[in-house]
C-alpha cells in the first residue's frame, strides 16, 4: 500500500451532498458540502416529498470537484468510491434508466396504506425486522398502485438512493442490505430480498441484485469521471445506510456494540449476532454492513435538526454576536450553554424514546422551566442546554430500551454524528447515559464507513475489518462521575414528565 493512495465518498443527506476524501489510513484529507432541498409533489399536497435527481447529481459533480481541488491531489491516486445515502427514500427508473420516481425518508404518501401492508404480510416484522408505518417502499408501491399505476407500469428498476447513485456512477443496478433493509421489502435472515413480499406486492422485475458493502458494484463510467473530475475505471463500492455506516465508523462489529449517530436524526443502533425479537415493535431490526451481524434500532428522532433550527432561528443575540465578531455561531451558543446550570429547563422538543409500532402521535413537545419551581427565567443560553440535554435524555431512554430488550448491558457508548463536534454535548451524553462514551477522531463517521467500503472495492485492504483496524481511531472515553450523579435524577424526571405530556397537553 502506497501512502499516496486516497478514497474518495459522496454521502447524500438529507440537507445537503458532501464529498469526503481520505487517505487510506483514514484521515480526512478534503471536504466539500452543498445544501439542497426536498419539494412536494403537488398531487401529494399532504405528505408527499420529493427531490430532483438532476439537481442532486449536479450537486454530487460540484462538491466532488471542490473537494478535489481542495485535497490538491493527483485524482489518479484515488483508489476507491464509496457511497453513503440516508435511508427509506427510493428512486423509480423506467425501462429506459430515467427518473419516474425520487422519494426522500420523509415521503408520507404510503400513510394510509401501513394498515393494508400489515394485513397482507402477517409475519411482516418476522421478516423485515420492521412495521409499516407508511414511510417504507412497501407501503408507497402500494400507493402508486391506487394512484398512479401507468407510473408503476413504466417502472423498470427500483433503487435506495445510494443504489441509484451507485448507478450513476456506474451504469450498474445494485442494492445493498444496510440500506435496503428499511425498505419492507427486503428479508433480514437471509440478507436477500423477499421473495414472498415481491411477489405478492407484483415487483420482483424492479429489485437490484444485492450486493454487500465492499463488493465492487462497478466502475466509474467516462461520463461520470467527467461529472466527478475523476479517471474513468475507478472501483466503485455498493452503496450503505448512513446510520450502519456511522455504526461501523464507530468500530461496532460485535455482539452489544453500541452507536449513536446523532446527526439531523438520533439513532441509537446496537450490534447483535444474529436477529433479535422485540414483541413490543418498539423498535427496528436492520442488517449490519459487515456480514453475519444485523442492528437493533431505537431511533431517538430528530436531534441535530431542532439544535440548528434553534441556533438558526432562536439564538438572535448569539447571532448577532458571530456576525460582528466573526466566530462561529455554534461554538458561541455552546461556550454560553456550558456556563448554565443542567437541568433548569426541561426541554421537549423532537427527540423522543422511540416506538416503532406506532407513527409518535401525539407528539411530546413542550419546554417546562424553570423544573425546580422557581421563578421563570428562559435565556436563549439556557434553552441551548434544555435542547442538548433532551437529546442526552431521549438517547439515554433509548439505550435503556435495547439494554431491556436485548439483556445486554452497553459498558462504553460510541457516538458519532455533526453533535459530536459539541465537547459539551458529548460531556451531557455521558453523564445522562451514565457510562463512558467515545467518539471517533473522524466527526464524519457516515462517510468514513462508506470510506471503508471504497478501500475494500479499491484493493487496498483485504476486509472491512481490516480496514476498519487502520482507518478507525478513537479518542479517550469522556466520563464525568460527579455530573452522572447530578443527571441520574433530571433524567427520572424527564421519564416521568414524558410519560405525563399527553395529559399535561
Amino acid at each position: 500500500m502506497e501512502h499516496a493512495e486516497h478514497l474518495l465518498v459522496l454521502d447524500a443527506g438529507g440537507g445537503g451532498g458532501r464529498c469526503h476524501i481520505f487517505s487510506a489510513r483514514g484521515d480526512l484529507v478534503a471536504s466539500a458540502y452543498r445544501p439542497w432541498e426536498f419539494f412536494i409533489p403537488p398531487e401529494v399536497p399532504f405528505g408527499g416529498s420529493e427531490f430532483d435527481p438532476v439537481l442532486f447529481w449536479e450537486i454530487l459533480g460540484q462538491v466532488s470537484r471542490e473537494a478535489l481541488a481542495g485535497a490538491a491531489i493527483d485524482p489518479s491516486s484515488i483508489k476507491g468510491i464509496g457511497v453513503t445515502s440516508f435511508r427509506d427514500g427510493f428512486v423509480l427508473l423506467d425501462r429506459q434508466d430515467a427518473e419516474l420516481y425520487c422519494g426522500t425518508n420523509q415521503d408520507a404518501r404510503g400513510l394510509v396504506y401501513a394498515g393494508q401492508v400489515a394485513e397482507m404480510f402477517p409475519r411482516l416484522k418476522e421478516i423485515t425486522g420492521r412495521v409499516s408505518l407508511g414511510l417504507d417502499a412497501a407501503a408507497r408501491l402500494l400507493w402508486f398502485r391506487d394512484n398512479k399505476p401507468a407510473l408503476l407500469e413504466k417502472a423498470g428498476k427500483l433503487l435506495m438512493v445510494s443504489d441509484w447513485i451507485v448507478f450513476r456512477l456506474t451504469g450498474e443496478y445494485s442494492t445493498d442490505p444496510s440500506n435496503a433493509s428499511s425498505s419492507l421489502l427486503f428479508d433480514i435472515n437471509s440478507r436477500d430480498w423477499s421473495r414472498e413480499i415481491a411477489s405478492a406486492l407484483e415487483v420482483e422485475r424492479l429489485l437490484p441484485p444485492c450486493l454487500n458493502g465492499g463488493q465492487v458494484a462497478g466502475r466509474l463510467t467516462d461520463a461520470a469521471a467527467r461529472h466527478l473530475g475523476l479517471p474513468a475505471g475507478i472501483p466503485v463500492s455498493a452503496g450503505i445506510g448512513d446510520s450502519q455506516a456511522g455504526t461501523m465508523a464507530c468500530g461496532c462489529f460485535e455482539h452489544g456494540e453500541t452507536a449513536a449517530i446523532i446527526g439531523t436524526t438520533a439513532p441509537v443502533q446496537m450490534v447483535v449476532q444474529e436477529p433479535v425479537a422485540d414483541p413490543s415493535q418498539r423498535t427496528w431490526l436492520g442488517s449490519h454492513v459487515l456480514p453475519g451481524r444485523w442492528v437493533l434500532e431505537s431511533n431517538a428522532g430528530p436531534a441535530g435538526s431542532v439544535y440548528s433550527w434553534y441556533c438558526d432561528h432562536l439564538s438572535k443575540v448569539e447571532t448577532e454576536a458571530a456576525r460582528q465578531t466573526g466566530k462561529d455561531l455554534y461554538q458561541m451558543v455552546e461556550q454560553l450553554a456550558e456556563e448554565e446550570a443542567p437541568g433548569f429547563i426541561l426541554a421537549f422538543l423532537g427527540p423522543w424514546i422511540a416506538d416503532m409500532s406506532t407513527l409518535p402521535l401525539p407528539v411530546r413537545h413542550a419546554i417546562l422551566a424553570p423544573a425546580t419551581g422557581a421563578a421563570p427565567s428562559i435565556t436563549g443560553p439556557r434553552l441551548a442546554r434544555g435542547i442538548m440535554e433532551n437529546i442526552a435524555f431521549a438517547l439515554a431512554g433509548n439505550l435503556k430500551q435495547l439494554e431491556e430488550i436485548t439483556g445486554l448491558q452497553v459498558g462504553e457508548l460510541k457516538a458519532c454524528g455533526g453533535m459530536t463536534r459539541s465537547r459539551l454535548m458529548v460531556r451531557i451524553l455521558s453523564a445522562a447515559t451514565g457510562r463512558p462514551v467515545v467518539v471517533p477522531r473522524v466527526r464524519e463517521a457516515c462517510s468514513l464507513g462508506a470510506a471503508i467500503t471504497a478501500s475494500l472495492a479499491g484493493g487496498v485492504y483485504s476486509s472491512l475489518e481490516a480496514a476498519a483496524a487502520e482507518m478507525i481511531r478513537l479518542e479517550e472515553p469522556c466520563l464525568d462521575r460527579e455530573a452522572a450523579e447530578e443527571y441520574r435524577e433530571l433524567f427520572q424526571q424527564w421519564l416521568e414528565l414524558q410519560e405525563k405530556l399527553p395529559e399535561l397537553a
